[in-house]
């Protein structure tokens, strides 16, 4: 990111309490661009300790994100293997500033294996599900105030957006796909906590699976380098699994918990791709056509 270090200690970024301190001591020192400190923006007047409450300065964001992945419960699996795209009410009050619209929203990672868990409190379901979206997907960087159209990787502002097929698009926090970076702790010592995708419109799904090859592929590919210690700091969809050691606080993880989790779920996974079903690709319906004139920003 911006030319910045990759290889700052994580014991420098945080003047924080000394059991988090002794924690970054036993923990892997390689941390990703920088400190998010102060936030960019506040999302809340008042910090509670160990809960996100602010946007990062910085983004991880893939601009050429055309997929994501989540895990999903049993239930969730069998209503996806109906055809129908499953989303959850969004929040009607949220402290993270994602209500939006009030939409409907799912959440996605970028990466199957560290999208398996979040905190020690919050481990996702056992059935790994991709979404692909549609080439032109509007894609919102809250943390950098950058909007991504299609896969190109070309950040675009607000200001420098004024066809009028593409503008209607470009809706902040309520855009089709938002992405986020959250830090918390205090306002002037934001630690790294999470980052996420937000699908907002079931339009911009092309299709998803359960278990086609590539999504197998993908995920052993992932999780082979996580084992070898070769997933960087900014794959990870909660930072703190990033870290070798047991972390002192109960709502956070580490690296062995969420190997724990994936061990345990890889018995279910292969007995589910053993059905040739599994491999079944299916296609949205109500994918929506591309809005973007002659490929005109």
């Amino acid at each position: 990111m911006n030319g910045l270090t990759r290889q700052i200690v994580f014991t420098t970024l945080f003047s924080l309490s000394p059991a988090l301190l002794s924690f970054a001591s036993l923990s892997r020192s390689a941390i990703a661009d920088g400190a998010p400190s102060p936030p960019a923006a506040v999302l809340a007047t008042s910090a509670t300790k160990w809960r996100p409450r602010y946007l990062s300065e910085t983004s991880w964001i893939q601009p050429d994100l055309l997929k994501c992945y989540r895990w999903v419960s049993k239930w969730e699996r069998d209503h996806w293997k109906t055809g129908d795209i499953y989303f959850l009410g969004a929040p009607l009050k949220d402290v993270l500033g994602r209500e939006g619209d009030r939409s409907k929203v799912t959440y996605c990672w970028s990466n199957p294996v560290t999208a398996r868990i979040g905190g020690r409190n919050e481990v996702y379901g056992d059935y790994l599900l991709r979404i692909d979206l549609v080439s032109d997907r509007v894609l919102y960087d809250r943390n950098e105030g950058i909007y991504y159209i299609g896969n190109n990787g070309v950040g675009v502002t607000p200001e420098s957006a004024q066809d009028s097929d593409a503008t209607p698009w470009k809706r902040g926090v309520s855009s089709e796909v938002v992405y986020s970076n959250y830090c918390g702790y205090s306002q002037s010592q934001c630690m790294p906590w999470f980052q996420e995708y937000l699908l907002r419109s079931k339009s911009v799904v092309l299709s998803f699976t359960l278990g086609d090859a590539d999504l197998k592929k993908e995920f052993y590919f992932e999780l082979d380098q996580l084992k070898a210690g070769l997933t960087s700091f900014e794959a990870f969809h909660f930072f703190f699994n990033f870290f070798d050691t047991q972390a002192p606080f109960p709502e956070w993880s580490g690296r062995p918990y969420l190997l724990q989790k994936l061990e345990e779920s890889i018995t279910l996974l292969e007995e589910e791709w053993k059905d040739p079903m599994s491999e079944t690709i299916y296609l949205n319906p109500e994918a929506r056509m591309p809005h973007v004139n002659n490929g005109r920003l």
